[in-house]
């Protein structure tokens, strides 16, 4: 209710930077979002950046503002949590069930000691559950950031969840969803409705649709599905690439991009390559 009464801010956090877009109340005459500042403090995203320093950070970047809300909408981009799907285990007894087997996958998957990250999920009995793991370092400086500052946290999403959450009810049985943002995509990989599978990819500079289309066929068949005949797209989509049209979600814009058919031979040769 807060956020339909009263103003707010949108806050994306990045591995090196922060950035500001103000927010109207929904029933405002205008809309418009208003980017009001981006603040850096590394020197890029490859720098290693001490989440202790977060809350010092924080306050310069809402230094001064001309637009204040104490009202945030968090969103962390995808370079900074881990995507992976995790199956309903056939013996569960219990939720601590399903969760203690999202962090023996997490730490399958990345070597890392699952301790240490924050394991959230969708959790579904019936079906696979898309899991996300969040440093529990960036959350605790996140959270003594705002306390700082003296915001309220509205929402605290991963960007992919985000998109994901907002656009999955325009997805058809077969079709894949992906978010393209900084050279990075996260593909989502459906069949019959249900998620399977979510990979992290680095696009390199001048990516084409044929270089989609092979990424799209070697994952097809790495994890034995079928093919998508069509990708929903959400982001920084490349212009050169041909997409057959767009439909809007509450807040983006969702393009479909048509995909060739192909037969398993070629599907093969394609991925072994």
């Amino acid at each position: 209710m807060l956020k339909v009464f009263a103003p707010s801010i949108s806050v994306d956090i990045h591995a090196s930077y922060l950035k500001l877009v103000y927010s109207p109340v929904v029933w405002h005459r205008s809309k418009k979002l208003t980017p009001l500042h981006q603040h850096q403090y590394a020197l890029s995203a490859d720098a290693q950046f001490n989440w202790a320093n977060l809350p010092e950070a924080w306050g310069q970047a809402f230094d001064g503002l001309s637009k204040k809300s104490t009202l945030l909408d968090l969103t962390i981009t995808d370079d900074l949590v881990k995507y992976f799907v995790v199956l309903p285990p056939a013996n569960a007894k219990s939720l601590q069930d399903y969760m203690a087997v999202a962090k023996m996958r997490f730490e399958s998957l990345y070597g890392l000691p699952s301790d240490d990250w924050q394991i959230n999920a969708d959790w579904q009995l019936a079906s696979p559950s898309l899991v996300c793991a969040i440093p529990k370092t960036l959350q605790m400086a996140i959270s003594n950031s705002t306390k700082t500052c003296r915001q309220h946290v509205l929402s605290m999403q991963p960007r992919f969840v985000r998109f994901w959450n907002d656009c999955r009810h325009q997805l058809a049985a077969a079709d894949w969803f992906a978010t393209i943002f900084d050279q990075s995509m996260v593909l989502a990989m459906i069949n019959e409705g249900r998620l399977q599978a979510v990979k992290t990819l680095i696009m390199p500079l001048g990516s084409t649709q044929d270089w989609l289309c092979a990424q799209i066929q070697r994952e097809s068949i790495s994890h034995q599905l079928p093919m998508p005949g069509q990708l929903k797209l959400v982001g920084d989509i490349p212009a050169h690439w041909t997409c057959a049209n767009s439909s809007t979600s509450k807040t983006w814009t969702v393009t479909k991009l048509v995909l060739p058919n192909t037969d398993a031979s070629s599907l093969s040769a394609r991925a072994a390559s």
